[in-house]
């Protein structure tokens, strides 16, 4: 079932998980459509499609201008939501287009409350890359408190699942995990997507410029998180496997994943936001990204061992 503005959330429990998507009318927004589709479909959760009528009254001088501006923009949205409930097709049953005014809008930030991840293409209408300083990724990734998906190029009008075409490397997970208390929750993370997806697992670890043997850091990461890997196990996908690197961790990450594969990738610091400055894990690895790349910020750390905390919330993301 297709809604439009204003009907989204009237016959839905609030409990239900959602997958959000940004559209601005880019091309790397209509391939995020995609991807989300996809999520909708591993999750079984419903798509919500939003598009912000940002910039509303740039450059106006009068009343006039300023009126005349704001109906011209919020049409775009709606057109852009439009074209993007048009990619969407009849491939997720439940599917709902959000128009706001802005990222402050009550409506919006109540569903992003109920996200179960965030989609957002690489680069943006304006071409800035995603999470740029006071970018709409920025506004929407601060809304959040769970894992965002980031995606690469795909070179084709629709995305068609990897695994399915012959000939073409089977696809996996690949997490990078360090000595971090975050660590666990980034590796549950991908574990889940390994056992939605029926990928493979590839634990990269870099041991940076430490003198540390290879091997010994390796049975320290089975011994830290062997449980969660061994639980992750099933019959649709191989155990995990752990690689212990010696150069930097970006190096690392990127030498391990291949075009069609999903990088999940932590963050560290304060802030919703914290981690994705230059000089970064998350940060390089965006900047060099050639598959979908799932980013664990702060607050969903902070989210998930709240949860861990509380018999009640035993999973931090329904859905995911």
């Amino acid at each position: 079932m297709n809604r439009e503005d204003g009907e989204e959330g009237q016959d839905r429990p609030a409990a239900t998980p959602l997958v959000l998507v940004g559209c601005d009318g880019s091309w790397e927004s209509m391939e995020a459509v995609d991807v989300a589709v996809e999520e909708a479909r591993w999750h079984a959760a419903p798509l919500v499609l939003v598009t912000v009528q940002d910039e509303t009254g740039h450059g106006a001088r009068t009343l006039g201008d300023w009126t005349r501006n704001t109906a011209a923009v919020a049409d775009e949205a709606r057109s852009i939501g439009e074209r993007s409930l048009e990619r969407v097709g009849g491939r997720v049953p439940d599917v709902t287009v959000l128009s706001v005014p802005s990222t402050a809008a009550a409506e919006l930030r109540e569903i992003a409350c109920r996200a179960t991840v965030l989609v957002l293409g690489r680069h943006g209408a304006s071409g800035r890359v995603a999470f740029t300083s006071g970018s709409t990724s920025d506004q929407l990734t601060r809304l959040v408190r769970c894992p965002v998906l980031v995606t690469g190029s795909r070179g084709s009008s629709v995305r068609e699942p990897v695994h399915l075409a012959a000939g073409h490397h089977r696809p996996a997970v690949v997490v990078g995990v360090d000595d971090s208390p975050a660590a666990e929750v980034v590796l549950s993370v991908a574990v889940r997507e390994a056992q939605h997806r029926g990928w493979p697992l590839t634990v990269i670890h870099s041991l940076g410029h430490r003198a540390q043997e290879v091997h010994v850091e390796a049975a320290a990461i089975w011994a830290r998180h062997g449980d969660l890997l061994l639980a992750g196990r099933s019959p649709d996908h191989s155990l995990a496997r752990v690689v212990v690197e010696a150069g930097p961790p970006v190096g690392a990450l990127l030498d391990h994943a291949e075009s069609g594969d999903l990088l999940v990738v932590g963050t560290r610091g304060e802030g919703r936001l914290a981690g994705f400055t230059p000089g970064s894990v998350a940060h390089g690895v965006l900047e060099a990204m050639r598959c979908d790349v799932l980013v664990v910020p702060p607050a969903a750390v902070t989210v998930a061992v709240t949860a861990a905390g509380d018999p009640d919330r035993s999973d931090p993301w329904p859905g995911r």
